[in-house]
């Protein structure tokens, strides 16, 4: 958008990550808890320990992440009884900690030349379309110590009639959480899946030549098995989720040989197939215990 020279960008970067390792007062925990932003507000702010914690994102609407000292947070979680889950990181993004660090980031923001977008932009400072308020320093002030509003960020860019959006990461964690958000919203929006599109190879061309080896992922492996056809990660529980749609290409070629008087039938073995196949993608592993539960006949 044309805000900051790439080379300010990556300054920034590297130095606000730098500040917030090296300073012991930036660690903390964070957890994604299963409730409004309102309702975990509230309790923050009854607990008469807001400088120790606060929220760092609003991802929807009963999914707030918190943040801070491990010391505030645990008695909070424990008195309000929310669903929640810890975030792997060991420092409270997003909260009052960042504040230990704050005058050594202004001193580097004062140093960038900011300018105004040149193109549509949308912040999740603010959770809407902004300008000028960008070119400041304590916008990206805010940046760093206020709550993330991806939802308000969602929502907003719904109402343009946004329909596609890309995620740049090793995971989908923001695809499942603005999927989320929509079906809230009880919108009809479809969202597209990037994957195999053809992408347009020149606004990729960088300067360099030389081949980058890509780690792959363990979400980018193939689909272990013909009926899991799709693998997400829900953003809110870690859990990952295997999903099959029954079509033509599927009947003809696995169950056309199951079809009775119209109606398909599934033979056990091949319900177990599938989880193994499942199980085996999720844990790496070649082999797969499927055992029953002596109380019930459930194969689990």
């Amino acid at each position: 958008a044309g805000v900051m020279c790439i080379e300010d960008c990556l300054k920034l970067v590297c130095l606000r990550a730098k500040l917030v390792q090296e300073h012991d007062g930036c660690r903390g925990v964070m957890y994604a808890v299963r409730s409004t932003s309102e309702e975990v507000q509230q309790e923050i702010t009854n607990s008469k320990l807001s400088e120790y914690l606060s929220i760092a994102a609003i991802n929807g609407v009963k999914s707030t992440v918190i943040s801070g000292s491990a010391a505030a947070i645990t008695p909070l979680l424990e008195k309000a009884k929310w669903s929640h889950r810890q975030l792997k990181v060991n420092n409270a993004f997003h909260s009052p900690l960042m504040k230990r660090i704050e005058t050594d980031f202004r001193n580097a923001l004062d140093q960038v030349q900011f300018s105004v977008p040149s193109i549509l932009f949308l912040s999740t400072v603010t959770g809407k379309c902004i300008e000028t308020e960008i070119t400041t320093v304590t916008y990206w002030i805010n940046h760093m110590l206020l709550p993330v509003q991806f939802m308000s960020a969602i929502n907003c860019v719904h109402k343009l009639n946004v329909t596609n959006f890309v995620e740049i990461g090793a995971d989908t964690t923001l695809c499942t959480l603005t999927r989320s958000i929509l079906h809230s919203a009880n919108t009809t929006t479809s969202m597209q899946v990037v994957s195999g599109l053809k992408l347009d190879d020149t606004v990729l061309t960088t300067k360099s030549t030389k081949p980058v080896e890509i780690r792959r992922y363990p979400l980018m492996r193939t689909p272990p098995h013909r009926l899991l056809q799709s693998v997400d990660r829900e953003g809110f529980s870690g859990q990952t989720v295997f999903k099959s749609y029954v079509h033509n290409g599927i009947l003809d070629e696995w169950m056309r040989d199951h079809v009775v008087h119209g109606d398909i039938v599934c033979p056990g073995v091949s319900l177990l197939e599938i989880s193994c196949a499942a199980a085996a993608y999720v844990q790496s592993f070649t082999t797969c215990l499927l055992y029953t539960s002596d109380a019930a006949d459930d194969m689990q």
